[in-house]
């Protein structure tokens, strides 16, 4: 990685940018940087991992195709199947067979998150914290050859063959460079989670009601140990539109 002022801007010259340091970016930095490219991976916030963002579950099979080793550091719950409720309260427990990618581990997000980027650090990628990604930039003949950001409050250019959009499921550096990241409503569901303690939940197994009450999703309840879970609600974002006291 290169840096230099040109024209009173710092300018950052790499191989590979990774835009966002989430699971995505991390895993990206990680492979990248095994393969020998000079990749530098930047994050708008002051901590990877935080806020918290989903309900923490991930697939012990989807971890298995990636390339990733449990480890107990980032492990609260190792689930044996699922409960579903139907909207009649019909129940179904279902084991980890049958379950599927339902069920796996219930993590500590923040620390799973934090492993992968220390990863491609390990492998030989750079990070930027508190740097944001403000818009792409483009050669005289619209090639995309870098991007504009804000690094602790001042502005800053960074030039590479190749940018990786890791910063969401409607990227804006995809939107910058042209691609339609914009999603409809009934593609998304608006959703809201705590993190109760004293809940009175199976110890292993995630909980999934389907029905009228989240219309287009459903509640989750998945439990992280001594009475802890995260529990939420997910409505599809038509009817969360149409009801918006659906959730209350």
């Amino acid at each position: 990685m290169k840096t230099e002022i040109v024209n009173g801007i710092k300018r950052i010259t790499c191989q590979i940018l990774i835009v966002g340091g989430g699971p995505a970016g991390g895993m990206a930095a990680k492979w990248c940087a095994k393969g020998g490219l000079d990749t530098l991976l930047i994050e708008k916030k002051a901590e990877i991992g935080a806020p918290l963002r989903c309900a923490e579950g991930v697939s012990k099979s989807w971890l298995d195709e990636v390339g990733i080793t449990p480890d107990p550091t980032w492990i609260r719950g190792d689930m044996k199947g699922a409960i579903l409720k139907s909207p009649d309260r019909t129940t179904f427990q279902l084991d980890e067979s049958k379950a599927g990618a339902e069920v796996g581990y219930v993590l500590e997000r923040h620390l799973f998150d934090k492993a992968l980027v220390r990863d491609g650090i390990a492998a030989g990628a750079k990070v930027m914290m508190r740097t944001s990604a403000t818009d792409v930039i483009r050669d005289k003949d619209g090639k995309l050859i870098g991007v504009k950001a804000i690094e602790y409050g001042e502005p800053i250019e960074i030039y590479c063959d190749c940018i990786v959009g890791a910063d969401g499921y409607e990227s804006q550096v995809g939107r910058w460079a042209g691609i339609d990241t914009k999603l409809k409503l009934n593609d998304i569901d608006s959703c809201i989670q705590y993190r109760m303690v004293n809940a009175d939940v199976a110890p292993d197994y995630c909980e999934f009601i389907i029905g009228s009450e989240a219309p287009g999703g459903y509640i989750w309840i998945f439990p992280k140990g001594n009475g802890v879970a995260n529990v939420g609600i997910g409505v599809i974002g038509t009817e969360a539109k149409k009801k918006p006291g659906l959730a209350k």
